[in-house]
């Protein structure tokens, strides 16, 4: 998937998320449990932003390296 497929899906989830925190009933004992699907749902969310920035993370750098190499192969023609 592309980087903006990513970013797609990923405001898809947290408004879902969202979405799911509002709609909390006002009853105490609810709230508890609302407070723990919260909880739930925060970690869910933490670890989908991970799993989307680390391969986009990495990538990045790669394309950095590259250019970088591709710049040092250019100053090394330039100078034979």
């Amino acid at each position: 998937m592309s980087g903006k497929r990513y970013a797609g899906f990923f405001l898809r989830f947290a408004m879902i998320l969202f979405l799911f925190s509002i709609s909390a009933c006002s009853n105490s004992e609810d709230k508890e449990k609302v407070s723990v699907a919260s909880k739930t749902s925060d970690k869910i969310a933490q670890e989908a932003i991970s799993n989307i920035r680390t391969p986009i993370e990495k990538a990045n750098m790669a394309k950095d390296q590259t250019e970088d190499h591709n710049m040092s192969l250019k100053e090394a023609a330039k100078q034979d």
